[in-house]
């Protein structure tokens, strides 16, 4: 039977994996019955957002049969229906149950699109006696380490992670300004590359993808609540004066999961909370709606949009330095012990 998981034992099972020696994960799914997978046929783990929906069309275009593992809930299963009748409801918690799945249909290939909400994580999370004896040796809770365990599970099985990105090659953008018509002052840039570089950072300590930054002020940095709420605390903070949301990769990105997205919902927020600048970086960024329409609403409603590269931003990079403070004599900076 299922039972609920609260934060105190989650931490615990933290704990528990740093104290105890690391278990080879063949052992630990050592009583869990294998198969042999069946070609082209493909496990989606699918949470919300539209990137799940371009995959799995994207994935039978290529000849795949498709088995939808719909993580959002019983409305965004529904949209699965009319591409494949294998939609089939999962608790992000239950693993063992995915597995059940897996052997059922000889699943030979797994792919992972759309948010899960890590917060899912600290509430009443519903587990499996397989996830439970997992959640002890999960290395760490940071998002890469908790990803590149589950695909180390699943490659035991048997099966093979195929990178997202396989399915979704088009919806990248080259570097390029997307909203000519609407002109770049050079504030714009400054604050574009100083939001790319901060993004930048935040992504090399696995913190979030998305910054706000306005006049080359950090105002809001996406965490564990996600974009969208990012987005809104920046707007509550700035108040319609303007801002520049930046996403971009991680400087080490596993193509296999977590591919920073941007859509026409991003826009709309943005909109909505008078942010006037969006930054994606180039080839690395998904746009999840078609290019068209995302450049025409962001044009209409005054959002400069750019796709840029670190070498693109160099010049900028320039003067935002000659801008900032210079580090103080050796002499007078602070000495951690």
């Amino acid at each position: 039977m299922a039972r609920a998981v609260c934060p105190p034992f989650f931490a615990f099972c933290f704990r528990m994996s740093i104290m105890s020696t690391p278990t080879p994960v063949s052992e630990l799914l050592k009583d869990v019955p294998h198969w042999e997978p069946q070609a082209k046929h493909l496990a989606i783990m699918a949470g919300n957002g539209g990137l799940p929906v371009h995959v799995v069309r994207n994935a039978q275009a290529q000849g795949y049969s498709v088995h939808v593992f719909c993580l959002g809930g019983w409305l965004v299963e529904r949209q699965y229906k009319t591409f494949t009748p294998y939609v089939h409801p999962l608790n992000v918690g239950k693993f063992g149950a995915f597995l059940a799945h897996c052997h059922r249909y000889n699943i030979s290939h797994v792919t992972f699109a759309g948010k899960v909400e890590k917060w899912v994580l600290f509430t009443q999370l519903q587990v499996d006696r397989l996830t439970l004896t997992l959640l002890k040796h999960i290395p760490r809770r940071n998002d890469d380490a908790m990803m590149r365990f589950l695909i180390e599970l699943i490659e035991e099985m048997n099966m093979q992670i195929i990178p997202q990105v396989q399915f979704m090659e088009t919806l990248f953008q080259p570097e390029g300004i997307q909203t000519p018509e609407l002109p770049m002052s050079d504030d714009d840039w400054i604050d574009a590359c100083f939001g790319f570089d901060l993004a930048k950072d935040m992504g090399r300590l696995d913190v979030g993808q998305t910054v706000v930054v306005h006049e080359t002020m950090a105002i809001a940095i996406e965490a564990i609540e996600g974009t969208d709420k990012c987005l809104l605390r920046a707007g509550k903070l700035l108040r319609g004066k303007g801002g520049c949301v930046a996403k971009v990769a991680k400087p080490e990105q596993d193509s296999r999961f977590d591919v920073p997205a941007v859509g026409l919902k991003t826009l709309k927020r943005m909109s909505q909370l008078g942010l006037t600048l969006l930054v994606t970086e180039a080839n690395c960024t998904l746009f999840l709606d078609d290019i068209d329409v995302m450049t025409r609403y962001a044009s209409t409603h005054g959002i400069r949009m750019i796709s840029a590269s670190h070498e693109h931003l160099a010049p900028w990079r320039e003067q935002l330095q000659a801008r900032q403070y210079a580090a103080p004599p050796e002499e007078y900076q602070l000495k951690g012990g």
